[in-house]
């Protein structure tokens, strides 16, 4: 199963793009705390789709805290989270 659920800050307002195939997506970059090391901070990637993706950028602000449900996925070594769902939590 590939489930994961994350919590962070969105560094930078995300943009809406379209691809050359019509779809909608957008992609930002969410800071998550380590457990038990609040001083280092990782940066993922998560990667949004079509409606979800117009919703998200409409609503979505530069160091908005936000809940990330999605799975991962890889292309040649480099992991990002395909969100599913996200809920606004500031």
């Amino acid at each position: 199963m590939n489930l994961v659920v994350l919590m962070g800050t969105l560094k930078v307002k995300p943009v809406l793009k379209e691809s050359t195939q019509g779809n909608y997506y957008a992609e930002a970059k969410l800071e998550i705390e380590r457990v038990g090391c609040e001083s280092i901070k990782d940066e993922i990637t998560i990667t949004i789709l079509n409606e979800l993706a117009k919703e998200f950028v409409k609503e979505a602000r530069e160091n908005q805290m936000v809940a990330v449900k999605g799975m991962i996925h890889s292309d040649d070594g480099d992991y990002e989270l395909i969100a599913n769902k996200i809920s606004f939590l500031s």
